[in-house]
């Protein structure tokens, strides 16, 4: 039995990049490549996220007492917009889901900062990874490369041989 668990041991030990052939670095290169972009995809969301919090903060700015009661157009969607009235004592808050909450325009402030932190931090881990993988990239890619250019080499190297061989042979008549 200890050699079974012996066996299973050497088949669970990672092989070392350098040993892979072309073809499993060509899968890796594409999986690797794959995670690049699914990284970038989630990173542009959240700097579209946290431009919105941030664009949401700056609007916050302009509620102060002086413009209470004042005419302006109330964004329901992107392209639609209805005519409607500021109240500056209080905001609703897209808490995310469905859900709202009422504050007043210094916890939505302080909301709106907390969120940028957040996505910021979020953002920063996201790009580490996104310069992690992206290393990872090059290197399968120059070790791709180096192997290809191996294997050409070696290919040129038996042409020649046989090519050698042939006129060796061919002289030999």
């Amino acid at each position: 039995m200890a050699d079974t668990n012996n066996d299973e041991n050497k088949e669970a030990a990672p092989i070392p990049v350098t040993d892979l052939p072309i073809q499993s670095l060509r899968n890796l290169q594409q999986q690797v490549t794959d995670q690049y972009e699914y990284i970038s995809r989630n990173l542009a969301t959240l700097k579209m996220a946290r431009n919105r919090f941030n664009g949401s903060k700056v609007i916050l700015d302009s509620y102060t007492p002086s413009n209470d009661g004042k005419e302006t157009l109330i964004p329901l969607t992107d392209s639609l917009y209805v005519p409607g009235y500021l109240h500056t004592d209080k905001v609703l808050v897209d808490l995310g889901v469905g859900y709202f909450a009422d504050r007043n325009p210094k916890q939505a402030q302080e909301y709106f900062v907390r969120k940028v932190k957040f996505v910021q931090s979020k953002i920063d881990q996201l790009s580490q990874k996104m310069n992690e993988t992206e290393n990872s990239k090059e290197q399968i890619e120059n070790l791709l490369r180096q192997k290809i250019n191996a294997e050409i080499q070696r290919q040129q190297n038996d042409k020649q041989t046989a090519d050698s061989h042939e006129n060796n042979a061919f002289l030999a008549k």
